[in-house]
């Protein structure tokens, strides 16, 4: 899901916001330490969550289902079981992404792109 980036949205402020109106997911400001660009990660489980990406670029805040858990990630079983778990995963994380895209869309006045 892509939001509408507006003057106001940075990592640290949105950062602020969850922590604040979601007590009971892990929030965390992370770095990729290869391609070097920073990113939210909201947890709800070590299956359930999203990532959020600002990509000045194209203009966009860029809402990203995940796995948090790099474990589950890492396909131990098989590339065929990882999908399967993302398949089973699916709907639990785009309830969280709807869920965050609503803050930021009442706290920031963005909208759907």
């Amino acid at each position: 899901m892509n939001l509408e980036i507006k003057p106001e949205m940075s990592f640290e402020g949105m950062n602020e916001v969850l922590t604040k109106e979601c007590p009971g997911y892990k929030i965390k400001l992370l770095k990729n330490l290869v391609a070097k660009f920073q990113y939210i990660q909201v947890e709800k489980s070590a299956l359930v969550g999203i990532w959020i990406r600002i990509m000045e670029k194209k203009n966009i805040v860029k809402l990203i289902n995940t796995m948090p858990s790099t474990l589950a990630r890492i396909p131990l079983l098989g590339l065929v079981f990882t999908l399967i778990l993302q398949g089973f995963m699916n709907a639990s994380q785009s309830r969280v992404r709807l869920e965050v895209a609503e803050i930021f869309k009442k706290e920031y006045g963005t909208m759907e792109v």
